[in-house]
């Protein structure tokens, strides 16, 4: 059964069954509909069409330490086409059916058992006691009651669409050979493209602006430079003494003082 809808795929027979579906289906809705009560065991890996055929099984039970469960075609690029997204919603709901399918990802049996997935999750050393224990139990109550019960819960409870299920396995086959282009984009999703907003250009950083250069203070209008070069009657007498060798006179140097401020 393992890669059946994929590896395997050529070699089922596509003609009607009894209930006038595909083989896969076909088995599956037979299943659902079989007068006695079927029970699955899992103590390994359910994946993919594993855990299809798990889900068109009444009751379900697995191991705690060692049950693994998932649906990983969207990694290959296809969709569960057996069954999957008709069953998982009715037992997990529709946010963790598509968590499940769109995730592609491995939930463990305790996970499992609070979405629903499974009735049960039992101690991997008490699986099998448990199991038997149980089936034993229902085959021991009278059968056409445990049918008829089977029957109306079948009517008065959603179950799986046989019509959906072909529907959905069409869909995977085309998938399967190439052949399904992408869906139309409705109406509405091309009127709220035309809104919206073009993508804004990138913003450039603004170049930094370069610091001018320092600029040296300009003395050549200074009265001192003017006294060095004996312009100055006034202070003519201290020319000679401007040599950097020689003290500044306490009146030039508090001009000098001055003229840096200044600057």
């Amino acid at each position: 059964m393992a890669h059946i809808d994929l590896v395997r795929h050529a070699e089922v027979t596509q003609e009607p069954g009894p209930t006038g579906l595909t083989a896969w289906p076909d088995i599956l809705t037979r299943l659902e509909h079989a007068p006695c009560i079927t029970v699955g065991s899992v103590r390994g890996r359910a994946r993919d069409v594993g855990s299809e055929f798990l889900l068109a099984l009444d009751i379900r039970f697995a191991s705690r330490e060692k049950a693994i469960f998932g649906q990983p075609e969207i990694g290959f690029g296809f969709f569960p086409g057996d069954g999957g997204l008709e069953r998982l919603p009715l037992v997990t709901g529709r946010s963790r059916a598509m968590e499940i399918i769109t995730g592609g990802e491995d939930f463990d049996a305790d996970t499992a058992e609070r979405y629903g997935w499974i009735n049960r999750s039992v101690p991997d050393a008490e699986l099998d006691a448990f199991t038997d224990r149980f089936a034993t139990r229902d085959a021991s109550f009278d059968r056409l009651a445990a049918a008829t019960a089977k029957e109306i819960l079948n009517n008065r409870s959603q179950i799986a669409s046989g019509t959906d299920q072909e529907s959905t396995n069409a869909r995977f086959r085309e998938a399967l050979a190439g052949q399904r282009s992408p869906p139309a984009s409705s109406g509405s999703c091309k009127k709220a493209a035309s809104k919206r907003r073009p993508l804004a250009e990138p913003r450039r950083a603004s170049p930094r602006p370069v610091r001018a250069a320092r600029r040296e203070p300009d003395y050549s209008g200074s009265p001192l430079n003017a006294v060095a070069a004996g312009s100055s009657p006034g202070r003519a007498k201290w020319q000679k003494r401007l040599h950097p060798s020689q003290p500044v006179p306490p009146g030039l140097r508090s001009h000098r003082i001055d003229e840096i401020r200044r600057c």
